[in-house]
């Protein structure tokens, strides 16, 4: 069995020479190497070229990442595949485990886990150098089933999947060059295919961080919420975040309910976790034919349509349920409260995200006038008090309530500064809308008649 293990390259030559020579050294399994390079310089050219046992291939120009990852997917000649992205550092045993987990699972994809990724792959990781990581990942890559997480995403870096994938879903969609949502897309592909995900735990790699755009965080931030909306185009999606869990929402409830409903569970990545965890019995509900579908193939059932609009049968009573981006987007938020509540059990809970009216960022696209990003399209807000008003409203009582906040950007920070400085001359206090406007969203755990647990 060939593992073909194609790294895609442009410049960052110190990096480069950094996966490579890890590849050397620890994959004892037999493999071919297929680097594709990007239009480099002269120097990561030469060194590429120096190498022995690499199949090279030349791009005259930076053609991006799923398009250079096609090129050696269409060279390759191994029965099972793994991309690498040149700013990765492999470790002892980390193809020999993904293979198993492959094998074992009989999975669509795995990927490992790692200390700069996006999703539920990320493991944080203190290290000063690659050789305190290397003698962490050599204790920490035992392999071990017990470890391995059904999931809904594999980032593109250190994904492992059979040849044959090609042949059922097709290449990297290259309308994301050059790069970002490409993995997401090809993940969902597979989920459609009728493939689990899997993540296996027993294998860590390490990554230096996004490469792809050098140090151009402004350049990167752009092409991530253009690529969002491509991704929400091709899968006449609201919001691009279908294949991720919500982390805050997870923090509310660190050990799950016995049965689950999530009225709006995407591919089901959140209360897929909660199923990991040990929840018994998972549903959800989905608007989207192909996400349902997605979702079917690891939740106990998935009903189709709005939640507003689907007949659950009146005895369903549910322990949890979410109310992840249903708030967000609908008209009547008190009907889809009280038909949520009307599913719980007596000591049920109900964990629901309201994005937060006074947001900055929606603040500086209505003062621009523009359209919001990707994911946001006619969304419905709400201030703390509607909040509260409407949890009195339908009988329920806050147990939890968190924030989130965003990071900001310069072009935001100077718009908060103009902000506090407007409100200050007219005698008002600034310091609660400065506070406000950093939140993204409310998340509240709340009980019925306050006998939240």
């Amino acid at each position: 069995m060939l593992t073909s293990i194609i790294v895609t390259t442009y410049n960052q030559l110190r990096y480069t020479k950094s996966c490579l020579d890890s590849i050397r050294k620890y994959t004892a399994e037999p493999y071919e190497m297929i680097v594709v390079d990007n239009g480099s310089d002269a120097a990561t050219v030469a060194y590429l070229r120096s190498r022995e046992n690499v199949r090279l291939i030349l791009n005259e120009q930076n053609r991006g990442f799923p398009a250079a990852c096609n090129q050696g997917l269409r060279a390759a000649s191994g029965d099972r595949i793994c991309l690498l992205n040149n700013d990765m550092v492999v470790t002892r045993n980390w193809l020999s485990n993904l293979l198993i987990c492959l094998e074992k699972t009989g999975a669509g994809i795995v990927g490992p886990k790692c200390n700069r990724i996006a999703g539920a792959q990320i493991l944080p990781v203190e290290y000063q150098n690659l050789r305190e990581m290397q003698h962490f990942a050599k204790a920490f890559n035992v392999s071990d089933p017990a470890k391995w997480q059904n999931t809904c995403r594999i980032g593109g870096g250190g994904m492992l999947f059979r040849r044959i994938l090609l042949d059922q879903v097709g290449f990297l969609d290259e309308r994301f060059t050059p790069g970002n949502y490409e993995d997401d897309d090809f993940s969902l592909r597979t989920l459609l295919a009728g493939h689990r995900l899997y993540i296996a735990g027993d294998t860590f790699i390490h990554h230096y961080g996004s490469n792809i755009f050098g140090q151009n965080r402004l350049e990167y931030s752009s092409c991530l919420e253009q690529n969002a909306k491509k991704f929400c185009d091709k899968w006449q999606l609201r919001d691009a975040a279908v294949t991720y869990c919500d982390p805050h929402l997870l923090s509310l409830f660190p050990q799950a309910a016995g049965n689950i409903l999530d009225t709006c569970c995407g591919c089901g990545a959140t209360v897929l976790e909660l199923k990991n965890r040990g929840a018994e019995k998972v549903i959800g509900v989905t608007d989207s034919p192909e996400l349902a579908k997605a979702a079917s193939i690891n939740l106990n059932e998935v009903y189709t349509g709005r939640f507003t609009e689907i007949i659950l049968p009146p005895q369903e009573k549910f322990d949890l349920v979410l109310l992840n981006g249903t708030l967000s987007q609908t008209e009547d938020p008190t009907a889809v409260l009280h038909k949520a509540a009307s599913h719980l059990t007596s000591s049920g809970l109900l964990a629901a995200v309201f994005p937060n009216a006074v947001n900055l960022r929606h603040l500086l696209n209505l003062v621009l006038g523009r359209r919001h990003s990707a994911g946001e399209l006619g969304q419905s807000t709400y201030t703390p008090q509607d909040i509260h008003t409407l949890l009195e409203n339908c009988r329920l009582q806050i147990n939890k309530l968190a924030t989130v906040q965003q990071l900001l950007t310069e072009a935001e920070k100077a718009f908060l500064d103009d902000l506090r400085q407007f409100l200050s001359s007219h005698g008002l206090n600034s310091t609660v809308l400065a506070n406000s406007a950093m939140i993204t969203k409310f998340i509240v755990l709340a009980g019925l008649n306050g006998r939240a647990g």
